[in-house]
């Protein structure tokens, strides 16, 4: 409170002060502005005298010119006259146009008017008055300067002693706040004094306590001094204890170490005898081995030169028989001539005769080129033998027609054949290990290889046609391929920044790339991945199938699939699959790998337009392509050549390779489909619209030049699926199997669950369609069936429209025109259900166009033929139903006649 008092008067002593200095100078500044007054009144003074002065002197010019005016009055004409020339010299000189002159004439006369001659005494008198009148004003204006002055110094003086009496009131305030500072002061010193005193106190009071803190300190460690000595001395006791217990423990451990030795020794010993024993039979084995397999390389020899001996004669026969066939083709052929001549002679003399067309002419036309036989002639007229044609043989392999057996024996041993054979053998061979095909595969290849012809030309001229449209394909392709690589190469260089994204996964899917072109940099070499990069190739794989799958842990695969892109993932995915390009050579990756390379392509773009629309400007989709068309002519050479070598894993793996691969260009061209869809829909195409529909142009012509629609239909042409599945352990197997999934799913209901009875709903159908064995197959085995459970499904599958478009159609091919199963489904549910369903369909089909269900495999037209639909309708339809319409449609035929009756008459 002291401080606080102290600190108040010093505030209020501050505000005293600062009111004094302001008050000093505001009196300072007025007696400045009360000198600068009096310092002005005195200028004014002698301002006021100069102008009286000027006053004076006017009034004598005034004067002294009056006077010399009227004494110059009774001056002489000439001299006037004279004036006035002289006044007109100078107003024409000082103004040369003569404006001026007519003002100085009304200035002379107005100056010369009587009325202004005014005598001297007056002159005089009004220069006296006028001298009074000044010097009045003279005094006047003396005594107010007086009075003025006397005020200003008496406010000055004024102001100069209330400056004295504040001066002298700050000083005192000075003396006042010196007097009470020092009083502040000794108060203050009084204060520390005192406190010092109390600090005193509590330094010794301190220095006790820190006395007794040290004294209770040695005491404790006293005490912990001891205690740790008594377990130093406890620990000491242990040692020896626990020394003296390890040393019985080794005694006893060394008695048991010589015990186990000598078993051990004992069983070696044993051993040693059994491995002896062992080694003899083996030896004696091996022995009876060798003399088995001499016995059987002698019989193979005596069997290898009996089947010569019958192999050389059987080509000397074939040889005679080839030679007598050979002359009688040449005795046919010379026929054949004959005939020829004679029809062109006679042709000739009937030109020659002129005569008219008859019924013969109609006969002697050019013969059509039909698709099973021709002719060598060119007319019909000619007679045909009735022998028969003999036969030709074609070897698919060099695509060369055989005359003969002898040049089909020929052909055989030529060196391009048997080279074309031993390459198309090691394609099957994965590890690229070239070996010589024994000749069992031979004559195997050999026998497929060679096919019978019974038409020359016809063999000819599909020869020559297949030849020149490989060639003219290849040729086209080539171009494609050419212009397809100069686009990607001005893409990829235009569009080289890419774009910088982020995601959760990006440092991983970085990382992931990183270690895959590691791992690649060993096939630089042309060596083949070792177990380690494999291992690691196929871990980063599967990781990133599982960040791109969406119902995986991750939820935001677009966003990854465009880092993806960004960070050049086709690149490298496009190197990995690159390492089986070449058949011929020894392959760089199993087919497993790049089947899961494939399946990370296909993750990576699906569902994706921008990847999809970037795989096709890049060309890196030509990659896909090409892997597509050797793989299926790897599966397909698995048909004509059959190789032992290859385990069934191998197999396997090859099978799904060419199904990724094939279900990611679906994937792809699905995504170009509907992009060509909105392009169509747009009223104007833009230049990038062009540009694409251009690429994708000429992408499927280059797989239709390539051969990729060939094989992919050849290969179909081959497939027996549904008829496979009918046979008896599978069908059964079949039906445990959707039995079993229709039952699960019904039960549990999620979205994954709906899939797979969708696809199980689609299997049947397609299983059933038009076969009533597999139909029948349905209805048999425990309850319920097949059948019934699909009668029974939940009940959006019977009333809503995308649910009955999945399910009616597999009712429809699993009871159409089988009483059996017809009647158990009737059991089951309403047939009018199904009536109502095709007929809704064929008013839509008859309504719409139906293009855009023509690909899609669960429309009602890709799993029921569309022929049959009205057969069906009648099937399904209630036998009242049918009766009714019946009559109806004969009371309108009987409507009908009757009106045109009535019309008639």
């Amino acid at each position: 409170q002291i401080f606080d008092v102290f600190d108040q008067e010093e505030s209020l002593t501050a505000a005293l002060e600062a009111e004094q200095e302001r008050a000093i100078a505001s009196l300072m500044a007025e007696q400045e502005d009360l000198e600068q007054q009096l310092n002005n009144v005195s200028d004014d003074d002698l301002l006021l005298g100069v102008d009286d002065g000027s006053e004076l002197e006017e009034s004598e010019l005034s004067t002294t010119k009056t006077s010399s005016y009227f004494m110059s009055l009774p001056g002489d004409q000439d001299d006037k006259d004279l004036s006035l020339i002289d006044l007109s010299r100078d107003d024409n000189d000082s103004d040369p146009d003569g404006k001026s002159r007519t003002k100085h004439q009304r200035l002379h006369e107005k100056l010369s008017t009587p009325s202004r001659i005014r005598p001297l005494s007056e002159s005089l008198r009004e220069a006296a008055e006028r001298q009074a009148r000044a010097s009045r004003k003279r005094e006047t204006l003396r005594d107010e300067k007086a009075r003025k002055l006397r005020e200003l110094t008496q406010r000055v003086n004024e102001v100069r002693q209330w400056k004295e009496e504040l001066i002298k009131a700050r000083k005192t305030t000075i003396e006042i706040k010196m007097q009470r500072a020092e009083e502040k002061r000794q108060y203050l010193l009084l204060l520390k004094a005192k406190k010092a005193g109390d600090e005193d106190l509590k330094g010794q009071e301190i220095a006790f306590i820190k006395c007794l803190q040290q004294e209770n300190r040695r005491q404790t460690l006293k005490e912990r001094y001891q205690k740790e000595e008594q377990y130093k001395q406890y620990l000491e006791e242990e040692r020896v204890r626990k020394h003296d217990e390890h040393k019985q423990k080794e005694l006893a451990a060394e008695n048991r170490r010589k015990e186990l030795e000598a078993i051990r020794q004992t069983r070696l010993n044993e051993m040693q005898e059994k491995w002896k024993t062992k080694e003899r039979m083996i030896e004696q084995h091996l022995s009876e081995k060798r003399k088995q397999k001499q016995t059987a390389a002698i019989a193979k020899q005596k069997s290898f030169q009996k089947k010569r001996a019958e192999r050389v004669e059987y080509l000397e026969t074939s040889t005679v028989e080839l030679k007598k066939k050979l002359a009688l083709k040449q005795e046919e052929s010379a026929r054949r001539h004959i005939t020829q001549l004679e029809e062109i002679r006679r042709k000739a003399v009937e030109m020659s005769t002129l005569r008219g067309p008859s019924a013969e002419d109609q006969y002697h036309h050019v013969s059509p080129v039909g698709d099973e036989t021709k002719t060598s002639t060119s007319t019909t007229n000619i007679p045909m033998d009735d022998d028969p044609v003999a036969t030709r043989k074609c070897c698919t392999l060099c695509n060369l027609l055989l005359a003969s057996d002898f040049h089909l024996q020929t052909h055989l041993r030529g060196t391009r054949h048997n080279q074309l054979l031993i390459e198309r053998f090691n394609q099957k061979n994965e590890n690229g290990v070239k070996k010589q095909p024994t000749q069992e595969e031979l004559n195997i290849f050999n026998i497929e290889c060679i096919v019978v012809v019974t038409s020359d030309d016809i063999v000819r001229q599909e020869m020559a046609y297949n030849r020149e449209r490989k060639h003219t394909m290849k040729k086209r392709s080539k171009k494609l391929r050419l212009r397809m690589n100069q686009r990607a190469n001005t893409y990829e260089t235009e569009n080289a920044q890419r774009p910088y994204l982020t995601s959760t996964h990006k440092a991983r899917i970085q990382r992931f790339l990183n270690e895959l072109e590691k791992s690649l940099s060993t096939t630089v070499r042309k060596e083949p991945l070792n177990t380690t990069n494999y291992l690691a190739c196929q871990r980063i794989l599967t990781e990133f199938v599982k960040i791109f799958d969406t119902h995986g842990y991750e939820k935001d695969s677009p966003l990854e699939q465009r880092v993806f892109f960004s960070l050049n993932g086709y690149s490298t995915l496009n190197k990995m699959i690159e390492l089986r390009a070449e058949c011929n050579k020894p392959a760089l990756a199993p087919e497993s790998l790049i089947a899961l390379t494939v399946s990370v392509y296909r993750a990576a773009t699906y569902n994706n337009l921008d990847n999809a629309v970037y795989l096709l400007n890049s060309g890196k989709i030509l990659t896909l392509v090409e892997s597509f068309v050797r793989h299926m002519n790897g599966l397909k050479s698995d048909v004509l050549l059959i190789n032992n070598d290859q385990s069934e894993s191998e197999k396997l793996a090859q099978i799904d390779l060419v199904t990724n691969l094939a279900k990611t260009l679906t994937d792809l061209f699905l995504m170009y489909n509907s992009t060509v869809k909105e392009i169509r829909i747009r009223d104007n195409e833009t230049t990038e619209d062009k540009l694409t529909m251009s690429r994708l142009t000429d992408l499927i012509s280059y797989m239709a030049n390539t051969g990729v629609l060939d094989r992919i239909a050849s290969f179909f042409r081959t497939a027996r699926a549904l008829a496979i599945l009918g046979e008896e352990t599978i069908s059964l197997q079949l039906r445990h199997v959707a039995n079993y999934i229709l039952a699960y799913c019904n039960h549990k209901q999620t979205t994954n669950n709906d899939s797979l009875l969708h696809e199980i709903i689609l299997l049947v159908g397609y299983y059933c369609v038009l076969n009533q064995d597999n139909q029948c197959r349905l209805a048999f085995g425990n309850r319920p069936t097949v059948l019934q459970q699909l009668s029974c499904l939940p009940f959006r599958y019977f009333v809503e429209s995308k649910y009955m478009d999945i399910l009616f159609p597999t009712l429809i091919s699993c009871s159409f025109d089988c009483d059996t199963t017809r009647a158990i489904l009737q059991t089951e549910m309403s047939l009018d259900l199904i009536a109502n369903f095709i007929e809704t369909k064929l008013t839509e089909k008859k309504a719409t166009n139906d293009d855009d269900n023509k690909f899609d495999i669960s429309a009602f037209n890709m799993r029921f033929p569309f022929e049959e639909w009205n057969n069906a309708l009648q099937y399904y339809r209630p036998i009242s139903k049918r009766i009714e319409k019946n009559y109806n449609d004969e009371e309108k035929e009987n409507e009908s006649h009757r009106i045109d009756f009535d019309t008639k008459s």
